[in-house]
């Protein structure tokens, strides 16, 4: 037998006959070795190469785009990976802003311009965001995590603010004089924050993680409070005094959430310290009131500022050594930001899907999970 017939031939004799004395000796001239072969080494030759053939196919099949074996390696996670970064995003509304930017840039786009403008390999890379705006520590583990891209090479998170808010209400609601009330809600951050957010990255299997402090709102547009209401407004001096007592509310309340928002930076802070992982510090980096699309959401220019730091993260930062703090200010030079056009976005999409199956899940679950716009609307006040 020749080498031609023998892939050929061997597998279907053994499946006919049934028994591997089928030819005493196979001659394979192209072998660099001793040319003949016996029967049961031919065919287990045979065998082996249809086994590796098999295999490589089912690799290519498990593939989730063929450019993965393409892709030519960019920056020192290319180098080190051998392939494009692949960023993904999950959080809440800091990083899924595109509902309050109007037609310019949220930050998800922020970051596909600048990647389009800056890397010379840019096709290869690829951005996704799997954030979605109202959404808590427990609704990020339960429904963004498990939905982030197999071959997703980092991950940006940015979580806390609503929980935050959550907070705020709570103290708002049994009493804001109360020192004693207010005290043990605000060591709630050390207790329940810590746990959740550990717990939250536990989850996490992506190789490199940053995560993003919490920034202050705009107090200039927040209305904080209600009306602190003491005096009749008939008395003398009763409207007054009642304005004052308002705005001395008012104040304490904007002292409460700084101490609440410095606890729970300090909280993350402290953890990726121990996970030696990146932080982008939003505390510091949002300081102009334009960074603002309302008290409690990032704008276009927030968007840009995020998504810079969040570039030079993926570009320059080293996973194997020590926690790091990121705090550009820097803006795009291109500015009027460009307009987008939208058709309908894919976040709204899985909000609503996601809210489908919180309903079945009981309003326990839901809570939990995220806010709802109503409630975060209180607190936006009137958009830019």
């Amino acid at each position: 037998k020749d080498s031609s017939s023998l892939l050929v031939g061997a597998p279907l004799t053994l499946l006919a006959e049934g028994g591997l004395s089928v030819t005493p000796r196979v001659t394979m001239s192209w072998l660099p070795w001793h040319s003949t072969l016996s029967a049961e080494t031919a065919i287990m030759l045979t065998l082996s190469f249809a086994m590796s053939t098999w295999l490589i196919l089912r690799s290519w099949e498990n593939l989730d785009d063929w450019e993965e074996l393409t892709r030519r390696p960019t920056g020192k996670e290319g180098k080190r990976r051998g392939r494009a970064p692949h960023v993904v995003l999950v959080g809440d509304s800091t990083l899924d802003n595109v509902n309050w930017v109007g037609d310019r840039p949220s930050v998800t786009e922020h970051l596909k311009i600048k990647v389009k403008q800056r890397i010379s390999h840019h096709k290869a890379w690829r951005i996704t965001n799997c954030s979605i705006d109202g959404y808590m520590i427990q609704g990020v583990k339960r429904t963004q995590i498990p939905s982030i891209p197999r071959d997703a090479s980092h991950l940006i998170v940015s979580v806390g603010g609503n929980d935050a808010l959550g907070l705020l209400g709570e103290i708002d609601a049994k009493g804001i004089w109360n020192p004693l009330t207010t005290f043990r809600i605000i060591y709630k951050i050390y207790g329940d924050f810590q746990q959740s957010y550990e717990a939250m990255l536990d989850c996490i299997t992506v190789p490199n993680v940053t995560v993003c402090t919490l920034y202050v709102p705009q107090f200039v547009h927040l209305p904080l409070s209600r009306p602190f209401i003491l005096f009749p407004n008939e008395y003398p001096l009763g409207t007054q005094l009642n304005n004052a007592l308002t705005k001395a509310k008012s104040m304490l309340t904007t002292g409460i959430i700084s101490l609440g928002v410095f606890c729970i930076n300090r909280v993350i802070r402290g953890i990726a310290r121990r996970r030696r992982l990146p932080v982008i510090d939003l505390y510091s980096i949002f300081d102009k009131p334009e960074d603002y699309a309302n008290p409690i959401e990032p704008s276009a220019q927030g968007g840009d500022k995020i998504s810079e730091n969040i570039l030079s993260v993926v570009l320059n930062h080293d996973f194997a050594g020590d926690s790091r703090l990121y705090n550009i200010r820097s803006l795009s030079e291109k500015r009027p930001y460009p307009k987008m056009s939208r058709t309908r976005r894919k976040a709204s999409q899985g909000l609503e899907k996601e809210s489908k199956n919180a309903s079945r899940a009981g309003v326990t679950a839901r809570a939990k999970d995220k806010r709802t716009q109503t409630e975060n609307d209180q607190y936006r006040g009137k958009a830019k």
